[in-house]
């Protein structure tokens, strides 16, 4: 399966649309190597089958992450995607995301098209009250794997400095990664549910696209 947009962006070249997913792509991208390095130095990847921060949580999607797993899904997952957009997916019927999947072992079943919260959870750091950025374990990481880290390391804030001293790298600023994000339409930071947004999103980049290959070159 493909793990990219390219072929919806193709399609979408010359619009508006075509330069917010652009954008966020190279977002993604930047931040994905970003994190990589983290986990590299920290070895604080999610742990096999988690999950667990899908559970009793909807991420709330800006127009741009909207557009972007519209675009994912109706390169990757096209069924999905026009089921959505006319009301008869069947979401999932536990307190999760309505794209987590209890059945699949990796859970996310839009992973590669997933939002700016999603990505960022557990492994980025946040703005102390002065602005210095500082860092949490993620709260469902294990305590047994936490203190066998050399220092043992806890469910508590660090500050930059501690974070330096344990790891030498700092993780991405979330507020720096999403304030990026809503520079690509900036006349819209409204940020709306996942179950609302998408499928207008899915609608529009559908009408948008048939609209292009409708009209004569």
């Amino acid at each position: 399966m493909s793990c990219g947009i390219d072929e919806i962006l193709l399609r979408l070249k010359g619009t508006r649309e075509y330069e917010i997913l652009s954008g966020i792509k190279e977002i993604y991208y930047s931040l994905e190597k970003c994190q990589n390095e983290w986990y590299a130095r920290t070895e604080f990847t999610c742990p096999a089958g988690c999950g667990k921060c899908c559970h009793n949580f909807e991420p709330d999607l800006s127009e741009a992450e909207a557009l972007y797993l519209a675009a994912w899904l109706l390169q990757n997952q096209t069924d999905k995607a026009y089921s959505i957009a006319d009301g008869t997916f069947t979401y999932s019927p536990e307190r999760t995301c309505i794209l987590f999947d209890n059945e699949n072992s990796y859970h996310c079943t839009c992973y590669n098209g997933r939002a700016f919260i999603c990505r960022l959870f557990g492994g980025s750091c946040v703005k102390d009250k002065n602005g210095f950025p500082c860092w949490r374990p993620c709260k469902f990481y294990p305590d047994s794997r936490l203190a066998s880290h050399k220092p043992p390391i806890f469910h508590r804030e660090y500050d930059m400095e501690e974070t330096m001293q344990l790891f030498g790298t700092l993780p991405p600023v979330m507020s720096d990664v999403t304030a990026q994000a809503l520079g690509f339409t900036p006349e819209n930071e409204k940020t709306e549910p996942l179950r609302k947004i998408l499928p207008e999103k899915i609608r529009l980049l559908v009408t948008i696209l048939s609209f292009l290959e409708s009209t004569p070159a």
